[in-house]
């Protein structure tokens, strides 16, 4: 495993540096061949700053062929949600299926943002618990709340990227700029793989 580890970590600087001069084909070829030689195995690499994290997940959505799945508990729309979404959308503009479903509670995307995305062919939008935000009236999230707090504080705090069914990152960053070191006034200290 200790010579995997160090196999994905050469594999991922020889990719960020590949990735300027190749084919998006070719640079996916590349994880695909790790994967075939390494059957059986798993790799890991530790993301540990949001500055490598978030470009790792913009190389991936630049270079990915078939498919993005995405989950969030927090979608801000600030410079970190405003430059995950424009990514998706590039990929998705390529012919690449992208899926998202992010938590209702901490959504701060307006719904004609969610609706004009959604309304991409290549583009699926799910809202996980949708009962206090994302198209849900006032009147009626006070009523949900009263009614049904247990079932309105059902959160999905789940966070993970993956692309083409064959990477995926994990960790604890939210889809916001405190999560990726970009908040001028406070950041958390997360990590991913």
């Amino acid at each position: 495993m200790k010579s995997f580890k160090r196999l994905a970590l050469a594999a991922l600087l020889a990719l960020t540096t590949f990735a300027s001069k190749a084919e998006p084909d070719k640079a996916m070829d590349l994880i695909s061949e790790m994967i075939i030689t390494h059957a059986g195995q798993s790799g890991a690499y530790v993301l540990d700053t949001g500055e490598e994290a978030l470009f790792a997940r913009a190389w991936l959505a630049d270079h990915s062929q078939r498919s993005i799945e995405v989950q969030y508990f927090i979608w801000s729309t600030d410079n970190i949600g405003i430059l995950a979404a424009e990514a998706l959308l590039r990929a998705a503009e390529r012919g690449v299926k992208v899926r998202i479903i992010v938590d209702d509670l901490l959504i701060d995307a307006p719904d004609k943002s969610l609706l004009a995305l959604a309304s991409h062919p290549n583009i699926d939008i799910r809202i996980y618990n949708p009962q206090s935000s994302v198209g849900v009236p006032i009147q009626k999230r006070a009523l949900n709340v009263a009614t049904d707090f247990r079932g309105v504080n059902q959160r999905m705090h789940d966070k993970t990227f993956i692309v083409d069914g064959k990477v995926a990152i994990t960790g604890g960053r939210n889809m916001a700029d405190e999560y990726f070191d970009y908040d001028h006034e406070y950041n958390f200290r997360d990590r991913d793989a």
